[in-house]
């Protein structure tokens, strides 16, 4: 962490790994969860990846991408301002601004300033919920983070099929309860879900979540992975959680 470094009022650092990586966050704005962490962790990169990050929020995912993988190159894409530029605070404060760009945009017009074909792997922590599903709300940044105010489902999809190419991945994590609507709007867009893993609060308790990668210009057929439970019988983080959560493993780098 560089050493001349500063807070602005209202802004709380958390740490990650081993206390190396660290995360400027606001009590004001959408905090990032465990569910971001677990994608970053979960995520194949190959050193030669060129990455965007659509709705990067505080940036949470390309900072781990950035530590644990060194891929080329890893771009977050935020609407919000204020959370755009926290975000580029977070990469300089972990001096990986030769790796990391945080672009403030609307993901809905990627078209204006990124070309067809960009990237090799575009990852996402979306907003879950459709307007109308689900208390919006009453702080707007949290809103926008949580419900689909500024991107649907469908908008998230087709802006990671345009930016990667041909055998291109798309990694995400999402509620389980919109798998099928997914998968339908994947295919729709050129892409197939090839790899899934749901996730568990606990071992007696039903997925809510699910990981999934979809390979643009794939065939159908997909590999499901053994489910991942987060909480133990005791309400504490599971061994494959704190690896991911505070180690410097988790997942795996492809050359």
């Amino acid at each position: 962490m560089r050493n001349d470094f500063h807070l602005l009022p209202g802004e709380e650092l958390h740490t990650l790994i081993e206390n190396e990586l660290y995360i400027l966050q606001r009590q004001d704005q959408f905090r990032f969860g465990i569910d971001a962490v677990l994608l970053a962790n979960w995520v194949k990169v190959r050193r030669s990846d060129k990455v965007v990050d659509l709705g990067t929020g505080s940036g949470v995912i390309p900072l781990i991408l950035a530590y644990k993988r060194k891929p080329q190159q890893v771009i977050g894409i935020e609407i919000q301002k204020q959370m755009a530029q926290m975000a580029k605070r977070s990469v300089i404060l972990n001096d990986f601004e030769n790796l990391v760009e945080i672009l403030h945009w609307d993901l809905r017009r990627i078209k204006e300033v990124m070309p067809p074909n960009r990237c090799t792997l575009v990852v996402s922590n979306p907003p879950y919920f459709p307007l109308g599903r689900g208390k919006l709300n009453p702080n707007d940044a949290k809103a926008v983070a949580r419900h689909e105010v500024y991107c649907t489902l469908s908008d998230l999809i087709e802006a990671a099929a345009y930016l990667l190419g041909t055998r291109g991945r798309f990694a995400f994590v999402h509620r389980a309860e919109r798998i099928p609507e997914i998968f339908q709007q994947l295919t729709a867009r050129g892409m197939e879900a090839k790899l899934m893993r749901l996730i568990q609060p606990r071992i007696n308790q039903s997925p809510n979540l699910v990981l999934i990668e979809a390979v643009k210009g794939a065939k159908p057929g997909i590999k499901i992975e053994p489910n991942l439970v987060i909480y133990d019988q005791s309400g504490n983080y599971t061994s494959e959680v704190i690896e991911m959560y505070y180690g410097t493993g988790g997942g795996s780098v492809e050359r």
